[in-house]
């Protein structure tokens, strides 16, 4: 079972495309590719968090970059 971020909820979810991807160590995210809406997907989940990008605009490659990056840093958390 997979977790997908959705309009700002989680739901669980079977891409059984989906391929773990190493983002840092200790940071496993899964990468698919959705031929509906002709999107390279990568999701994770880091310090509780889930996070996702996702573009049709971006290769494969650069959508998997995009989110190496971001787990480089702190996860941006609400001032609530």
């Amino acid at each position: 079972m997979l977790w997908k971020l959705t309009g700002g909820k989680v739901h669980a979810t079977d891409h059984s495309n989906a391929k773990p991807i190493n983002l840092k160590s200790g940071i496993q995210g899964f990468y698919f590719y959705a031929r509906a809406g002709y999107r390279h997907h990568v999701f994770w989940k880091q310090n509780g968090l889930f996070f996702e990008v996702q573009s049709r605009a971006l290769s494969k490659q650069q959508v998997i970059n995009m989110a190496i990056s971001m787990v480089q840093e702190s996860p941006i958390r609400s001032a609530k």
